[in-house]
């Protein structure tokens, strides 16, 4: 277990087998610089990474991800946080893939990776997979990352319902993972932080097994330690059928955004990028207005089929 406190920061990092798997191929990264221009001008990273592949390969793959990760982000050059972090991501998704072809043995591993910078009162994501990053504000708790799952897809298509996906027999398929693609490109975000956001990052060991109530509910009463570690004895409790990681991060300072009674979570775009999206929207009521009526053609002369299924051939599907 990692537990590390700043005077801004008052983190959690723990990971555990659980009660089935005879290994654990999930690997975290919590990582405060020693050095104060360091911390300064690339902050703290944390980094959840869930192996797939079996015991040799999942575990090469998730430990090859949080290396690289924290050795490319920290030696890159790049001036945006964002854009370091996620050549980071593909830096590693590159390596995994390499590794995958020299050693038979590790052929055909991949891992999932959601991976976080806290920097000042920003926070940036670079997400791939189906481990999660929560965001826990005024006892309001939000899943930030998307599940790049085969299921989720399904569901997203009005193809399945909820119900439905709880418990599909798929529900372990991801579509979206370090070491699936040469050219995997993972979701990003920037997080405009506030006094007292509980950052949650975990492997599906535990958003698998534990409820969003449950936790939200841990992470709003206990104090951060004893939080951490309820809900992977929760998980436990529920089963333990999967490997269990856990990153939570406190955040302790004075808002950063003067006048703002909002409270947003993701930045704001700028002034100039607003101008394009306006345009963009403008060009895109044309092309729908142009789409609808050539739709509307089609189904006036042929008829519209309902209930098309997914084009999932360009799906590289993983079993976890």
């Amino acid at each position: 277990m990692l537990t590390l406190r700043t005077p801004r920061v008052e983190s959690f990092a723990d990971t555990d087998t659980g009660l089935v798997r005879s290994a654990n191929e999930d690997s975290l990264l919590l990582f405060f610089p020693q050095d104060q221009r360091q911390l300064e001008e690339k902050g703290i990273l944390a980094i959840v990474a869930d192996g797939v592949g079996g015991n040799i390969g999942g575990k090469t793959a998730s430990s090859t991800a949080v290396s690289v990760m924290r050795e490319h982000y920290y030696a890159s050059e790049q001036l945006d946080p964002l854009s370091a972090l996620k050549g980071s991501m593909l830096a590693a998704n590159r390596e995994i893939l390499t590794k995958a072809a020299q050693d038979p043995s590790c052929k055909g591993m991949a891992t999932t990776c959601t991976a976080f910078i806290l920097l000042g009162n920003d926070g940036f994501l670079s997400h791939a997979g189906d481990s999660r990053a929560y965001l826990l504000r005024d006892s309001v708790l939000r899943q930030l990352t998307k599940d790049h799952t085969l299921v989720n897809k399904l569901l997203a298509d009005g193809l399945i319902t909820a119900e439905a996906a709880a418990s599909h027999p798929q529900k372990n398929i991801i579509v979206r993972a370090l070491g699936s693609d040469r050219d995997m490109a993972p979701d990003t975000f920037h997080l405009l932080l506030e006094e007292n956001d509980i950052i949650l990052l975990c492997s599906d060991g535990l958003h698998g097994l534990v409820s969003d109530d449950d936790i939200k509910e841990r992470l709003s009463r206990l104090p951060l330690q004893e939080a951490g570690h309820s809900l992977i004895g929760l998980a436990k409790d529920n089963g333990g059928t999967d490997n269990v990681t856990v990153i939570i991060l406190q955040l302790f300072f004075k808002k950063g955004i003067a006048g703002d009674d909002t409270k947003p979570f993701l930045a704001p775009v700028g002034t100039e990028k607003k101008k394009h999206k306006m345009r963009f929207a403008v060009i895109g009521a044309v092309l729908a207005a142009l789409l609808l009526g050539g739709l509307f053609y089609l189904w006036t002369a042929h008829g519209v089929k309902e209930n098309m299924p997914p084009n999932l051939g360009d799906l590289i599907m993983i079993k976890k």
